[in-house]
């Protein structure tokens, strides 16, 4: 529907028309000349083009030449556009009067008509008003408008045509920036009053219709009189009341704000949002809201108010005195402001006066007016009312409500008794109306038999109130009497009230949303209670993730409260403070409070004693903490911030542009070959013709299909358009394809076959905003994969290899389209001041993960993650791999447990470690990846393919063997972890008996198709089968066990595996934040530490420079290092920066032992008293930090070298026995000594061994320069004895004879530890002349003489197995996405691998998982280890007739061949699997034997 009429605006005529759709709303400002007139006929009246002489004739006129503004709303998603061919701003007026008319409170003898009647089911609505400011008449037809008229001061509105329709597809509009999207919203809201609030909704929990009666006592509070005797002193009484009796007074608050953004914003911006109403309960059925900002009515100053409450609320400890204002006598009398319930209630003959109402009557002025059946007005009655009303909603019905202790009378009379008067009653008594009763003047043609209900009540008011019959003057009337504070202090009797935080009861819901309002103002409420909270534990799915009240009403009492959405339409949530009827403002803000405490009082019922004390200690604390963290948000640099969100929106621009013209080459495509077709068809083209043409069909380049990137329009491009395959289907009554992201990764997954047709192929990468591709292309020459693949947005072979390359550009869409709109939109449309606010959930993930969006965060956004201000630095801290240190502690793996306690060892290492059968030092990254993978699917529920799929990248025969094989070992080397898992598997199967009430609660039972419950014969509902996983602290998941088929079985086991282990870790954090934040309350610091970010186990916060680093780490240390009885220890890794990208740096994490000693000095006051201040506290820490590590190589060395003080550093043995692997990487963060020269083969792994190896000695000889200084002697990497100088200038001394090759010889090379000694110089001199003689011996008798030993000298001696030193930060953590990887295969003989033959032995006193394992030993000099074998040289030459042997059996795959020689392991190549070794084995024995012999010799 189009209305459409003539105003007249600042002496200017215009034509309006107003579209209303069932979407969207439309306003449109013509001019009445052609634009081109405008100058001319302003001068002279004269046009050479049309004049529009009639609002009919507007839809012949729309276009640029007529039409000057646009504005177009929609109601769902709030989106707005506007058109303006001048960039004026002038429907921005007009919506403005339109807007002051339709909130404007006329007084009731300014009415002339105000009349409802019902046509075909619809109330229409006919109003005239008119007051010396304002003319308003209107007629309605259900919601639309029919006709207004508005004269107000020189603005004049007349709309009286209905235009069929009015097209205005042809005008480009633009999206209206966020400070104009707000104004209009403003200005074009719709409020919902009380009449149509009730034909909406069901609000018989408010009200009764038979009686006439209110269920219950609400009240608006606008004044400070009002406030400090109607809530001050109310809950004075009842707390002194509490003081007596030894209880604790259940209070429930809520906030009503302008809006989300309650952050820390300056107070002059204007996105900053604030309260405009606080919403309080404390007795059933009575509630009060306090109106603080309200637009159209008296207010109590927001500070006042959150002042006064916050010394009731804020959590301190011991007494606390207060001043209390004491009513006088005659206030109850004086003050005129009473609440609805009470005039109904004391009134005599209301009941009557409620029945006559609801019954249709003809009005003595308007006697044609048309009437419906007394049936027919029956079904809306108490509908009617004035334009100032709103309708209300029923909730309880004959609900029973939870009483506290003390609270056992009606609400009348709690209201009186509070009063400390029964003047009350008298007042009210006096109320009687009489049918000749006319209190609305000459004017007014109504009498009392038209009132509605809501006219009664102003009708019975308006004879105390001396005419102030509107409620808005009703409550102005009372403000103007209701004085300040400091009134009050002269008139009122002061009480000191002495009281304790204990006796108050708190209770909020989303108490994190109005914590963070309070403490906007300066004020820290300590909420005691949530009732979100309490429902989601009690059962997630209840909550599913949504904050509202409603559902919970809904499902509890039966009936639903309204919502702002009801009242204001979608979109228009944050417009509380625009309500301009009180009686809608009224009932939606008390029933908030009144419902919160009428919940919170059933959900206790349900909650057993164990849960509700974990959910006070775990779960309320963490809330109030995580508000204020959520107000603070994280700080960042902001221009680098500006300057990435337009990036980020560029290349959401360039993907666009790109499927636009990939979709639109297509369709043009297609178009011109079924135009090709229709000729054939039509005999206009031969068929040789045809085929010759569409073989050289030619598509415009300017082609474009342009579509909205949602659901519904990215389904008709690739179902209806490309003819993608489906997939999947959406569930519900309506089945559409999927778009989702499995769908899209499935579609990208399908390969093109390489006959088929290669329409829209790309023929370059498509790169990212701003790139240089001549830079680009330079990336890609050099091999700078990383560097390339930044600066690339779809890969060009990608996409033309894929058969579906839409999905391919769409997921690509998705990603950054979820990173611009959770962090670079609302900086872009909003002045967030370089600030990013995310807000936590502790009731959305089932496993109870603390959930925030900000876990998402790229790492080019971390990087510009700064300290609050340049006065801190940040701290970030996580626990170390906190899920698997739970898992083992509870399976009670003792030995795991065990190893664990060592901050140095990793869980994934030597579970590798155990399950390859390696020691752990010598566990490749690869390798200790792949078993990552297994670590975390197993628990997890993963089935054997999907392991299948991320360890190999590819799903197949030879694959699922290996897969199977390992998972095989996996369960058999974790056999404690595996037993847990299955029982918990199959407890979750087990049918739990709960009770009728739960049962309802979580509605388990049993539904047809239709929702229906099935009734058993009895007419009983028949229960639902309900499993349970329960953690370690009582709280549980449930499982729906009806209807059990495998695929649900496996989905339940799953979950049931992954539960108790999630969800315990869920709580050991909450453990150490509260713990943390208790500890720094307790050092009186809580106020120098501001938390920015908390991730599943990671807290960023900001520090104040005047607080100690090392300081910090003993409180992070004391207050999150924790134990627990049965427990491995829990560790976390500490860092320092000023960025969050400097906190993630591996080489700034505050190992666990360094903490300690640094700790250790903290308590030894080595660092002073202070005060202190740190500009730079990382370069503060570093020094330490690198002493520490520098000695802790050391200390290491020492023990596996005991002499290496006095004796050159051997860096074969090192290398084979450097068994600490966490100390090991410390060498990698060093520089290298020397530079290496060799080239090494990429592809070739031997010679990426030899190169890590290489540069770990390099570095290594770094370390001990800085360490030894100058001059220290070492055994390099090839066993050559060197003398120690910086930057490649050590001088090596070769060793060329036997005398000097004997200074070197390691005499014990088989001791544990690297204990073997070397030669004393007088010991090896006397042996040289023998061991001359022994080699040559040696070549005489057993091998063909070959001197050819250059690839023995060669092979590098080193890992068993690839590694790379280059780890990256993730490398110690424990991360989901690791499992979203494709894993390259790491050993392509995994189908035929040997048994290992792996034992375990001394594990009560082995210094790790490794030193556990037995490797036994079916031949005497080659050890079968995991595919490899390790074979005894006692000598090089014995090393080099080995290879001569196996030379003929060499094979790509197979048995790998690593020689352990004297100085060190040497790896060489694969043999075929049918080698014989065991003849092998049988000469090295007599090898080996000569050689000993004659060294003993």
């Amino acid at each position: 529907m189009v209305l459409a009429g003539l105003i007249r605006l600042e002496g200017v005529e215009y034509y309006f028309a107003w579209k209303n759709l069932k979407k969207s709303n439309t306003y449109v400002l013509f001019f009445r000349v052609h634009a081109q007139d405008l100058a001319k006929y302003e001068l002279t009246n004269e046009h050479d083009y049309p004049l529009i002489t009639s609002a009919e004739l507007l839809r012949n006129y729309t276009n640029q030449d007529y039409v000057m503004e646009i504005i177009e709303e929609l109601k769902v998603s709030g989106r707005m556009k506007k058109y303006s061919r001048f960039n004026t701003s002038l429907l921005n007026k007009v919506l403005t009067e339109l807007s002051f008319a339709r909130t404007y409170s006329f007084s009731p003898e300014n009415v002339y008509k105000d009349e409802n009647t019902f046509v075909g089911g619809k109330l229409l609505k006919d109003f005239n008003a008119k007051d010396k400011n304002l003319t308003y008449t209107f007629e309605k037809s259900g919601d639309e408008f029919q006709s207004i008229t508005i004269e107000h001061n020189d603005f004049k509105m007349r709309l009286t045509t209905n235009l069929a329709s009015l097209s205005l597809k042809d005008f480009k509009m633009q999206e209206v920036d966020n400070y104009q999207k707000k104004e209009i919203s403003t200005l074009t809201l719709d409020a919902v009053s009380f009449d149509k609030l009730c034909n909406m909704l069901d609000m018989s929990w408010f009200w009764d219709s038979n009686t006439g009666k209110m269920k219950k006592h609400y009240e608006v509070i606008q004044t400070i009189t009002d406030f400090e005797y109607k809530i001050m002193y109310q809950l004075y009484r009842e707390l002194e009341m509490c003081k007596k009796n030894g209880t604790k007074l259940n209070i429930s608050v809520d906030t009503e704000t302008t809006g989300l953004n309650i952050y820390n914003l300056s107070e002059n911006n204007e996105d900053r949002d604030h309260c405009v109403a606080i919403p309080i309960s404390w007795k059933p059925d009575t509630a009060y809201v306090i109106f603080t900002d309200m637009e159209y009515f008296s207010n109590v100053p927001n500070q006042y108010a959150i002042d006064r409450l916050a010394q009731l609320f804020e959590n301190f400890k011991g007494e606390r005195t207060i001043t209390i204002y004491e009513p006088p006598q005659d206030y109850w009398n004086e003050n005129k402001v009473v609440t609805l319930q009470d005039v109904i209630n004391a009134s005599t003959g209301m009941c009557d006066l409620a029945q006559d109402c609801n019954t249709a009557k003809e009005s003595p002025k308007d006697s044609n007016t048309v009437k419906e059946s007394t049936e027919d007005f029956n079904t809306v009655k108490g509908s009617q009312t004035t334009s100032t009303q709103v309708k209300q909603m029923s909730f309880f019905g004959n609900t029973e409500v939870v009483n506290q202790e003390d609270s056992h009378q009606d609400s009348t009379n709690d209201f009186i008794d509070y009063a400390g008067s029964t003047e009350l009653a008298d007042f009210t008594d006096n109320f009687e109306l009489t049918d000749n009763l006319n209190p609305f003047g000459e004017q007014s043609a109504k009498t009392t038999d038209d009132l509605t209900t809501t006219d009664a009540l102003f009708h019975s008011i308006n004879e105390q109130t001396q005419g102030e019959t509107t409620l808005a003057q009703l409550y102005a009337y009372a403000s103007k009497k209701s004085g300040t504070a400091d009134d009050l202090a002269k008139t009122s009797k002061q009480i000191k009230f002495t009281f304790t935080r204990e006796l108050v009861n708190l209770i909020g819901h989303n108490i994190m949303f109005d914590r963070r309002v309070f403490y906007m103002f300066g004020k820290s409420f300590y909420f005691n209670e949530d009732t979100l909270q309490m429902a989601f534990d009690l059962n997630p799915k209840t909550v599913r993730g949504s904050v509202a009240l409603k559902g919970l009403t809904h499902r509890l009492l039966g009936h639903e409260t309204p919502e702002l959405s009801d009242i204001l339409g979608k979109g228009n949530e944050d417009k509380y403070r625009y309500l301009y009827d009180i009686l809608v403002a009224m009932v939606y803000g008390c029933a908030d409070a009144d419902y919160t405490l009428t919940i919170y009082h059933i959900l206790r019922k349900l909650m057993t004693s164990r849960m509700y004390k974990e959910y006070k200690r775990q779960d309320v604390q963490m809330l109030n903490i995580l508000s204020i963290s959520e107000y603070y948000g994280m700080q960042t640099i902001e221009k680098d911030v500006i300057a990435l969100a337009k990036e980020s929106e560029e290349n959401l621009k360039i993907l666009k542009d790109f499927m636009y013209s990939y979709v639109g080459t297509y369709v043009d495509y297609v178009n011109q070959r079924e135009h090709l077709a229709i000729l054939l068809q039509s005999g206009k083209l031969t068929q040789e013709q045809y085929e010759s043409t569409i073989d050289n069909i030619k598509v415009s380049k300017d082609a474009k299909y342009e579509f909205e990137v949602k659901a519904s329009e990215i389904r008709h491009v690739m179902y209806d358009i490309l003819g993608y395959k489906i997939f999947a289907w959406t569930e519900g009554a309506k089945k559409l394809p999927k778009t989702d992201k499995y769908v899209m990764k499935k579609l990208a997954s399908q390969k093109r076959n390489e006959d088929s047709h290669t329409f829209g192929t790309m023929t370059e990468d498509l790169l990212v905003y701003g790139a240089d591709r001549n830079k680009y292309n330079e990336y890609l020459a050099k091999g700078f994969k990383y560097k390339a693949a930044d600066m690339c947005l779809i890969k060009a072979d990608d996409f033309n290899k894929c058969r579906n390359p839409l999905a391919i550009v769409l997921t690509k869409y998705a990603e950054l389209n979820k990173e611009y709109t959770s962090y670079f939109k609302p900086i872009r449309e909003t002045n967030m001041e370089g600030k990013i606010f995310k807000n936590y959930s502790l009731a959305r993930i089932e496993t109870r993960r603390i959930m925030n969006p900000g876990q998402t965060m790229k790492g080019k956004l971390k990087a510009l993650i700064r300290s609050y201000t340049d006065d801190y630095y940040l701290l970030d801290f996580d626990m170390s791999q906190v899920e698997y240190r739970i898992m083992i502690s509870l399976a009670k793996y003792v030995d795991m447990i065990r190893v664990m306690n060592n901050p140095e060892r990793d869980y994934h290492t030597e579970t590798a470690s155990l399950l390859h059968g390696v020691p752990a030092h010598l566990v490749s990254k690869k390798l200790r990846k792949s078993t990552k993978c297994f670590n975390f699917g197993i628990p997890y529920g993963l089935s054997d393919r999907s392991l299948c799929d991320n360890l190999f990248g590819k799903i197949d025969d030879a694959n699922m063997f290996a897969t199977r094989e390992l998972l095989q070992k996996w369960l058999k080397s974790n056999k404690p972890v595996s037993d847990m898992l299955n029982q918990y598997r199959e407890d979750a199967l087990v049918e739990q008996n709960i009770s009728d009430d739960f049962r309802n609660y979580i509605d388990a039972w049993k539904k047809d198709e239709l929702g229906q419950y099935e009734l058993n014969v009895k007419g009983e509902r028949i229960p639902t089968p309900i499993g349970m996983s329960i953690n370690e602290k009582g709280f549980y998941r449930i499982y729906d066990l009806q209807d059990l088929d495998k695929a649900k079985k496996g989905r339940i086991e799953r979950a049931a595996g992954n539960y108790p282990i999630q969800s315990f870790a869920a709580e050991v954090f909450r453990i150490i934040l509260t713990r943390f934040y208790n500890r720094c309350e307790e050092e009186g610091i809580n106020d120098k530490i501001i938390w920015h970010m908390l991730i599943h186990d990671e807290l960023l916060c900001s520090v104040h420079k005047s607080l100690h680093p090392f300081y910090i780490y003993k409180l992070v240390k004391e207050s999150c290092m924790i134990t627990m009885p049965g427990h491995t220890k829990y560790f976390v890794g500490i860092n320092i920066g000023d960025t969050w990208a400097q906190c993630k740096d591996d080489s700034r994490e505050a190992p666990v032992i360094f903490v300690e000693r640094m700790i250790k000095k903290w308590d030894n006051g080595d660092f002073g008293k202070g005060p202190f201040w740190f500009d730079d506290p990382w370069g503060f820490i570093k020094p330490y930090r690198d002493q520490y590590v520098q000695d802790r190589i050391l200390e290491i060395i020492q023990r596996l070298q005991p002499d290496v003080m006095e004796s050159p550093i051997d860096i074969p043995k090192l290398l084979a026995t450097f068994s600490n692997y966490t100390v090991r990487s410390y060498v990698d963060d060093y520089d290298m000594n020397y530079k290496i020269t060799k080239k090494y083969d990429p592809d070739d792994p031997d010679e990426q061994i030899q190169k890590s190896n290489d540069e770990w000695a390099s570095r290594l000889e770094t370390w001990a320069l800085n360490v030894f200084g100058d001059g220290k002697q070492m055994i390099d990497i090839d066993g050559n004895l060197k003398i120690l100088h910086k930057k490649g200038s050590a001088l090596q001394s070769e060793i060329k004879n036997d005398s000097a090759l004997a200074k070197t010889t390691i005499i014990d090379n088989s001791l544990p530890d690297g204990l073997g000694m070397v030669a004393s110089p007088e010991e090896a001199h006397a042996s040289s002349t023998d061991n001359n003689a022994l080699l040559q011996n040696l070549g005489e008798l057993i091998f063909d003489e070959d001197d050819n030993d250059d690839d023995a000298r060669d092979i590098t001696p080193g890992l068993l197995f690839d590694d790379d030193f280059n780890q990256d930060d993730s490398y110690w953590e424990f991360d989901d996405n690791d499992l979203r990887v494709s894993y390259d295969n790491y050993g392509e003989d995994d189908e035929v691998e040997e048994e290992d033959g792996i034992q375990f032995i001394d594990t009560k006193n082995a210094d790790s998982v490794a030193a556990c394992i037995k490797i036994e030993k079916p031949m005497q000099n080659i050890t079968m280890l995991n595919q490899q074998a390790i074979i005894e040289s006692k000598h090089y030459k014995v090393t080099q007739k080995c290879k001569n042997y196996l030379q003929p059996y060499l094979s790509k795959s197979g048995i790998r061949i690593v020689f352990h020689e004297p100085n060190g392991l040497k790896r060489w190549q694969t043999v075929k699997q049918k080698t014989d070794l065991k003849k092998l084995d049988k000469w090295l024995t007599k090898a080996n034997a000569l050689i000993e012999s004659m060294v003993k010799k």
